[in-house]
């Protein structure tokens, strides 16, 4: 059995971080090893959440897990928290050379750094990036990353190109307007050369779908599908749950509906 180590926030309350992103493995077969850095009473799009801080922790188990040589197969890495775990997972990623390894730089969205997030944050979790295979940004993080402002209008191609250059890495941008269509929005991915464009229709916006989406995409990665069929098919499954949820009326600060079977491509 393949084996993924997931770190991201641990939410109680909606299917955002972790709870959003087990089922996805669990479902393909794919044993998952899960290390909150945080744990949430609700995502932080809910009033007053309340707040406990896991980065020891974190820490400890990476370091224990270094003690007992445990292999990983894939590594998906969503919310860090503090740059105390950026940088204990430096040393750790040298371990698995092989491992396929993608991250969502989860620190803002809508032009705004989350509560807790600031420049620094950021300037710290670029040391960790070029150690990965894929990056899933949202408009918003790909900006800061480039010390841009997230508010003014880019050629969102270009962009990509630099950032792929800058980090080489994969590069994936979610949630792109590209033209004034305000029905769709675009699925960005590519490298330094060459970037390639998914138009997807604009559903409701799910809390916690941007987890689902690096969860997918690593899962089909570990599986051993190259970068545009994995996207293509993380995409399509996410749409897929988007239908369900409209379908089911479902609160968009809960999240996606996860735990009942995801469809997967080759089911229809």
């Amino acid at each position: 059995m393949k084996r993924v180590l997931v770190i991201n926030s641990m939410v109680a309350h909606s299917h955002v971080g972790i709870t959003a992103q087990l089922p996805v493995f669990t479902q393909a077969g794919i044993e998952a090893t899960v290390l909150p850095c945080g744990l949430f009473s609700a995502n932080l799009a809910f009033p007053q959440t309340a707040v406990s801080d896991a980065s020891q922790w974190l820490i400890a188990a990476l370091k224990q897990y270094e003690r007992m040589a445990v292999s990983f197969d894939g590594i998906c890495i969503g919310m860090l928290g503090k740059k105390e775990v950026i940088f204990s997972l430096l040393p750790y990623l040298h371990l698995h050379a092989s491992a396929i390894k993608v991250i969502d730089p989860v620190f803002a969205d809508h032009g705004v750094y989350y509560r807790g997030f600031d420049e620094t944050y950021v300037q710290a979790l670029s040391q960790l990036i070029p150690y990965f295979d894929v990056m899933t940004p949202n408009m918003s993080e790909a900006c800061f990353l480039m010390g841009e402002n997230p508010k003014e209008l880019f050629a969102w191609q270009t962009l990509l190109k630099k950032m792929a250059g800058r980090f080489q890495i994969q590069v994936v941008i979610t949630g792109v307007q590209l033209d004034e269509d305000q029905s769709h929005l675009y699925i960005l991915y590519g490298d330094e050369k060459q970037a390639q464009t998914i138009k997807i229709p604009k559903e409701q916006d799910y809390c916690g779908a941007g987890d689902v989406f690096s969860a997918l995409l690593c899962r089909e990665l570990i599986e051993g599908k190259r970068m545009g069929e994995a996207v293509a098919s993380a995409v399509f499954t996410l749409q897929g749950l988007f239908a369900d949820a409209l379908k089911k009326h479902r609160d968009p600060l809960m999240g996606l509906p996860l735990y009942e079977k995801a469809p997967f491509p080759d089911e229809g």
